[in-house]
């Protein structure tokens, strides 16, 4: 989990990052941040991470959905969501039956129960090229294999690769749709991230922030973090 002195320093800067120069800004403050390092080793570069980590707490801080903004609170909870965030159930399914071209859906568990896999699917059916990328200890793929119709186009599917380290996983929870609508989250793909626990994300729509996404996808998939997953 990420320091609450870290989320407060990056709340507490005064410039945007969602400008033109934005990286040399991240740069430049995570040079002065009180814990430079912490929730960056899973991209790129510690300017890549600190950057996402920075509109994430830039979005949450306006607090908003007016007509415009970048972003927006997507929560799940047992009864109801809280004034300002939308389900996350309902926003997966508004992202989902919006893509065009791509989707790229990472996820620890995903279950066909909660549906995320049947909108999924239908995306693929309507043209979509889907990409999901899973953890290889919890049964993601064979989940999502057995779900998935056998007429439709069956989607890429890369999980973690083997570790000596037991406790290591795919723990990234993230949707990424047509290259410009970004979900970070903690909720899993399963019927209890969607609609039974406590979950809490940010919806990003700015290109900045799905491209640093999709750099880390590439990342992961380049350095062999991540591997392909064959049929069974």
């Amino acid at each position: 989990m990420l320091h609450r002195d870290l989320v407060s320093y990056l709340a507490g800067l005064s410039t945007s990052p969602f400008g033109p120069n934005s990286r040399d800004l991240a740069k430049d403050a995570l040079a002065g941040s009180p814990d430079p390092r912490r929730g960056a080793v899973a991209l790129s570069t510690p300017e890549d991470a600190f950057l996402l980590l920075w509109r994430c707490t830039a979005t949450a801080a306006a607090g908003n959905n007016d007509e415009g903004a970048v972003g927006e609170f997507v929560a799940t909870l047992p009864v109801g969501v809280p004034r300002g965030a939308r389900p996350t159930s309902v926003v997966v399914e508004e992202m989902l039956a919006g893509a065009k071209r791509r989707v790229i859906a990472l996820g620890y568990a995903f279950t066909a129960a909660g549906g995320t896999i049947d909108l999924l699917s239908s995306a693929s059916a309507s043209g979509v090229d889907v990409l999901i990328i899973c953890d290889r200890e919890q049964g993601g793929r064979a989940a999502i294999e057995r779900a998935w119709p056998g007429f439709v186009a069956q989607p890429t599917i890369y999980e973690n690769a083997a570790s000596n380290d037991v406790m290591s996983k795919m723990h990234s929870k993230m949707l990424l749709v047509d290259n410009n609508d970004l979900l970070v989250t903690s909720a899993n793909f399963t019927y209890h991230g969607m609609s039974g626990n406590i979950e809490f994300g940010v919806r990003l729509r700015d290109a900045q922030s799905a491209k640093a996404a999709e750099d880390f996808v590439k990342h992961l998939i380049e350095t062999g973090a991540v591997v392909q997953s064959d049929s069974s």
